[in-house]
């Protein structure tokens, strides 16, 4: 629905497997997130204390709704919701994924008994190994470092497919 959603949403469309809400039945999905045990003051703070390039988190609340023709039966549906708010704040430097990695790690950290990742995280984002790290608490900076020796071995092999460089 906005231009942000579309920036955001690499990342964000993982929440998809998690027991919280990734906006969805509000009029800026994948730009907010949230269920009713998160604390979303203490939150934000640990985020912004990361200093990630590109984005800003504030605490943020809302009630997920029925939304004909775009989101049908929400996470969370008709309850309140406490979470996150994404603020871009420079789209150049803003990597959805990295920000995706350091969010699920934090909610792993602060509501180990609340949070639950899904398998179907491995079909969203491809490997098992991310939901194993997550849950055995490996720091957002070691996971992100082991994707890219992935992200160089892709780059050389879809090298010789580019028409434009």
């Amino acid at each position: 629905p906005s231009i942000t959603t579309a920036i955001i949403y690499p990342g964000m469309c993982m929440f998809e497997a998690l027991n919280v809400s990734e906006g969805r039945g509000t009029m800026h999905p994948f730009e907010h997130f949230g269920a009713p045990w998160i604390d979303n003051q203490n939150l934000a703070d640990t985020m912004n204390e990361f200093a990630l390039p590109g984005i800003y988190f504030n605490a943020t609340a809302y009630t997920p709704v029925n939304i004909p023709g775009a989101s049908g039966r929400p996470k969370y549906m008709n309850e309140e919701v406490k979470g996150l708010n994404l603020i871009i704040t420079d789209r150049e430097q803003l990597r959805p994924l990295s920000i995706m990695v350091y969010l699920f790690s934090a909610l792993k950290q602060h509501y180990p008994e609340e949070i639950e990742l899904g398998k179907y995280l491995e079909r969203l984002i491809g490997i098992e190994s991310f939901r194993v790290a997550i849950n055995d608490a490996r720091q957002p900076e070691a996971i992100l470092k082991e994707w890219e020796k992935d992200i160089e071995k892709f780059k050389n092999i879809r090298q010789k497919y580019l028409l434009y460089k």
